[in-house]
């Protein structure tokens, strides 16, 4: 007997209020002098992808779930990513009495204090009722892990009367303001001017040591529309700086920077941005500080590994489900073909793709993290890690678990045409350890199906000696 296998394929019909009650100051000393003032332009996709491994001490003071800290790792990068700094979530334990940091970790305690304090690496303390519901308070304290100063940092304030009132179309009640904050100046504070000629210019040694953040004050005024998120500073002459010569007014505060401080809980969601020289900063504070980020950051190849699960190679299904990964991500799980029944090392290329054809996608804001599963006979893309041209990794294409049916079709003239005779077969049927031996020669096709949607499709010439 004789069996020639003319085609083997497979196809698929898957068709903060950060006022100081807030946020303490912090005690990090590294940061401004591995920054290098001025420098904006950094083309943030071409450098080197820094991951960071990030673990909850969950103090139980709230009930919270793993959806609670998936959801803040998301957060941080679907904000941080446009840095190519990225986050690889580790899990988290409940706490009862005292944590032990983990010194390759960055440490995230949640507890019932107010707002949230940024130690070090070891304790990044944040208040689990703005964890909850307000992730830009972890936003922010990371920034300061990182090297971040507060924008308004070097200059407090001080409550006076305008002489002539500021008007906002937002306030609840009554859209004059009579009285506002004024700056207080310390030897740090930043001069509004971004003229580098002038005498006054300041900015690369003062305040929060970024230049293209705007000059700022603690607390200054804003109007703010809770409906629409719309948020703006405003403007009065009389606030001026702290220049040695003619003062300047602060004319134009960042409304939305995420290092700034907010009044009250409900400013939170107005913080949302964070400045080119912000990121320029905070990649030169991860990579010339080696000592304190060095156990943190990991290869990028992480990334590509599901955060929980297990993939099936044999044999009954993993107990620990599949292999499922995190949110905050673009995913594009995109068809492959290999010999691989377990998903191929990061470094591993030797397998086919098609781009066009993809068999599961998530949006980074995806709210069912249960869903972000790598289904089989997939390579996975992260869209936020594309590469020229374009690569997935991790190939996983498993054919050992048993079909659950199929069919033969047997082409009756010894040729591809219209006649055929297409015999059904169910799982005992399809799964025969004979089957092809007990066909009578002629050619065939026989497709076999599987439970996750998959078909397995064999060509075959089979002669009778």
């Amino acid at each position: 007997m004789k069996i020639f296998y003319l085609i083997l394929g497979f196809f698929f019909s898957i068709s903060l209020s950060f006022s100081q009650s807030f946020c303490t100051t912090n005690t990090i000393t590294y940061g401004k002098e591995s920054y290098h003032s001025g420098h904006t332009d950094m083309n943030f996709m071409s450098e080197t992808p820094l991951v960071l491994n990030i673990f909850f001490h969950d103090y139980q003071t709230v009930t919270l779930t793993e959806d609670d800290y998936l959801r803040a790792v998301a957060d941080l990068n679907i904000n941080y990513n446009q840095f190519n700094i990225f986050f690889k979530y580790r899990g988290f334990e409940l706490i009862n009495g005292t944590a032990t940091p983990q010194n390759d970790m960055l440490n995230v305690h949640i507890q019932d204090i107010p707002g949230g304090t940024a130690l070090n690496t070891s304790y990044i303390l944040v208040s689990y009722t703005a964890f909850q519901t307000n992730p830009q308070i972890l936003l922010h304290e990371i920034g300061h892990i990182f090297g971040l100063l507060h924008t308004f940092q070097g200059t407090g304030r001080t409550l006076m009367t305008f002489n002539n009132p500021l008007f906002c179309e937002f306030d609840p009640v009554g859209q004059l303001r009579t009285e506002g904050w004024f700056p207080t100046f310390t030897t740090n504070s930043e001069n509004v001017t971004r003229n580098q000629t002038s005498g006054d210019f300041n900015a690369d040694e003062a305040g929060d040591f970024v230049t293209d953040t705007f000059a700022a004050y603690e607390n200054p005024n804003f109007c703010r529309d809770l409906t629409t998120g719309d948020s703006y500073y405003i403007f009065s002459n009389e606030v001026k700086d702290n220049a040695t010569g003619v003062k300047i007014p602060y004319v134009d505060i960042d409304a939305t920077n995420i290092m700034l401080t907010v009044e009250s809980p409900s400013d939170y969601p107005f913080l949302r941005d964070f400045t080119p020289g912000q990121g320029v900063r905070m990649r030169e504070t991860i990579i010339n500080n080696n000592s304190v980020f060095g156990p943190i950051l990991q290869d990028v190849s992480v990334l590509y590994d599901p955060y929980k699960g297990e993939y099936y190679f044999a044999g009954p299904l993993p107990q620990n489900g599949p292999p499922t990964f995190q949110p905050g991500f673009d995913y594009r799980f995109v068809e492959c073909e290999c010999d691989c029944p377990i998903p191929r090392d990061y470094e591993n290329t030797n397998f086919t793709f098609d781009l066009s054809t993809v068999i599961a996608s998530f949006d980074k804001n995806e709210s069912d993290f249960a869903s972000i599963i790598h289904p089989n006979h997939s390579a996975i893309r992260i869209v936020q890690l594309d590469e020229s041209p374009i690569q997935p990794r991790r190939c996983y294409d498993n054919f050992n678990k048993a079909p659950n049916g199929g069919s033969v079709t047997r082409f009756n003239d010894g040729v591809f045409n219209s006649n055929v005779t297409v015999t059904p077969k169910d799982s005992v049927g399809i799964n025969e350890p004979n089957l092809i031996y007990d066909l009578p020669s002629g050619l065939y096709v026989i497709d076999k199906y599987y439970d996750d949607g998959s078909e397995n499709q064999t060509t075959l010439i089979k002669e009778d000696e």
